[in-house]
């Protein structure tokens, strides 16, 4: 049965990899045939760029048009199917990627061809209007197609046998006493996610010099929400695992020792087993994930499994191991009934 599986999950993984890839190809085609078929008809330089009332502000000259859309398309296009392969473990956001990849060449298709219509006939590009009501219908069209890649991109996730992260380790227990206070905590950062909110600005200011200066709030809040998940502290004690976003002391997560069977450590590849970086899911496990590597896993009462990528995960095993080992001492010295010579609590051991 295991290589039928393999084969399976493979199978799926190599066509949504070519259903994300082939999308932007699709729509770089179906720009280039309007573009050669309306040609003739369209003014040069051409405007591509618009202020929030429609009015062209920027301009780019007809032969360069199709070379920068296809740099566009096929640029962000290239992405997507890169992270469907490498996210082969996660048949959940594999099938997220697709269709995100396949919406975006979607709108990314549409926008330039409702563009160069516009065009059409126009002396001066300079009195072409583009207003929001094509980027109202552009995103009727990315819904569209990302829900027509959701379709291609095949079965539903649990119709997918998934494949395994490497096997848990378990990592024991400490020799403490119970009288002794037990604490572990360390920072984890993510190189990745700090990049991208150092990054998000940095694009931002990029685009409010080229057009409008709103849009650029967009990434400045994006950055900051990315920035909070790129350090976190993660601390062990008698509530459980804490997970700390940011410097604030809101949001975090937490997982209670009741809730806890046993603590391990495993080793992971954040695009291959979780699809990318952050607070991520798939099918029977959760976790922060912001780098790949050592993690610290935690398997869960309910059967499910809960990772955090942090240095030092067995020590942080350890210590959970051990405080939800005496966390359960007292229930099992109840289930065992009063000791011999006790009565309804009172030792009369020696009594005459």
């Amino acid at each position: 049965m295991a290589p039928a599986r393999t084969r399976s999950l493979r199978s799926v993984t190599i066509r949504r990899t070519l259903v994300a890839g082939s999308a932007p190809v699709v729509g770089f085609a179906l720009v280039a045939v309007a573009f050669a078929a309306w040609h003739a008809r369209l003014p040069d330089p051409l405007a591509t760029h618009m202020t929030a009332n429609g009015r062209p502000d920027g301009f780019t000259s007809r032969g360069a048009f199709l070379p920068v859309f296809a740099a566009l398309l096929l640029g962000l296009g290239s992405f997507f199917p890169v992270i469907a392969w490498v996210s082969r473990a996660n048949p959940g956001g594999q099938r997220g990627t697709t269709a995100t990849g396949v919406g975006l060449s979607g709108i990314l298709t549409f926008i330039p061809i409702m563009l160069l219509r516009t065009h059409l006939d126009a002396d001066d590009s300079s009195t072409v209007r583009f207003g929001m009501g094509y980027l109202a219908a552009g995103l009727g069209v990315l819904v569209v197609a990302a829900g027509l890649g959701w379709l291609l991109a095949g079965p539903p996730a649990n119709e997918v046998v998934e494949a395994a992260t490497a096997p848990h380790a378990k990592a024991g227990h400490l020799e403490a006493r119970d009288s002794e206070v037990l604490v572990w905590t360390r920072r984890a950062v993510s190189p990745v996610l700090a990049v991208i909110s150092v990054a998000m600005p940095v694009v931002g200011v990029v685009v409010g010099i080229l057009g409008d200066w709103w849009p650029s709030l967009v990434f400045l809040g994006a950055a900051l929400l990315t920035g909070a998940f790129a350090a976190v502290r993660v601390t062990a004690n008698t509530s459980g695992l804490t997970v700390a976003y940011g410097p604030l002391p809101r949001p975090r997560t937490q997982v209670p020792l009741a809730r806890i069977s046993e603590a391990g450590t495993l080793d992971v590849r954040a695009l291959r087993d979780f699809g990318g970086w952050g607070y991520r899911m798939r099918p029977g496990a959760s976790g922060v994930i912001l780098r790949s590597g050592e993690a610290l896993s935690l398997k869960l009462a309910t059967g499910s499994t809960f990772v955090v990528t942090v240095r030092d995960a067995r020590t942080a095993a350890s210590v959970i191991n051990t405080l939800a080992a005496r966390r359960r001492q007292p229930d099992e010295r109840d289930d065992a009934g009063p000791e011999p010579g006790a009565a309804g609590g009172t030792d009369h051991r020696g009594a005459r």
